[in-house]
């Protein structure tokens, strides 16, 4: 009988273990979007990406010439005034609107995001409550400002309750100005598959069965 508990409790254990969230950095390049430039981003298991005014955020593929761009692998087009890591980032159609990523998969405790703009940028973290959290300002980040690569703005939340993050370039009023994002980065919860989870707790079951049986059998 205490051989049977012991068993029981092992294999409880073993199930807590396996849903309890485990933090796991990820990071978001946008390079599936080589060769769809201007298609909206695609939603993905942990980040969707929107804007404020509904409008789309898209893939910027600079491999189509026609952005005045150069890659951190040395790849250049135009006037090379923006800086990718890669191929792709991502942009707005309207540079004063706001772009939104969403954490799908729970809150986070950081958020990293890589831009290239000839303004200011803001990035802001926030609650599920939309309760403002902190916010940062950097500074513009092309080549005229004598900049090499992408700037990248990092907030932490110890507490764990980003739920969503807001990117805004601040363009001054009756001016233009040219802002986009890469490499965006976080630490979601992850949690198994619903199929993984109901696969351990059926073994469990089957293993309390049978061991159950056996006892009984005896």
């Amino acid at each position: 009988m205490c051989r049977l508990f012991y068993c029981i409790a092992c294999m409880s254990l073993f199930l807590c273990i396996c849903v309890v969230p485990a933090d796991a950095a990820i990071t978001f390049d946008f390079e599936e979007g080589k060769g769809f430039d201007g298609s909206n981003i695609a939603i993905n298991s942990f980040l969707q990406f929107t804007t404020l005014s509904g409008g789309p955020v898209r893939y910027a593929d600079i491999s189509t010439g026609f952005y005045n761009a150069a890659s951190d692998d040395g790849k250049s087009y135009g006037t090379a005034e923006y800086f990718v890591s890669g191929w792709v980032a991502a942009r707005v159609d309207d540079s004063r609107d706001t772009i939104r990523v969403s954490m799908l998969a729970g809150p986070t405790s950081y958020f990293t995001v890589g831009y290239s703009s000839d303004c200011r940028v803001v990035v802001s973290i926030y609650t599920a409550d939309s309760i403002l959290i902190k916010s940062q300002t950097g500074v513009e980040n092309y080549s005229g400002v004598g900049s090499t690569g992408l700037a990248y703005i990092t907030l932490n939340d110890p507490s764990r309750s980003i739920a969503y993050a807001t990117i805004l370039g601040l363009v001054p009023q009756d001016e233009d100005a040219s802002w986009w994002i890469d490499n965006v980065s976080c630490d979601p919860a992850i949690i198994p598959e619903p199929s993984t989870l109901i696969t351990i707790v059926c073994g469990v079951f089957t293993f309390i069965a049978s061991a159950t049986r056996k006892r009984y059998a005896r």
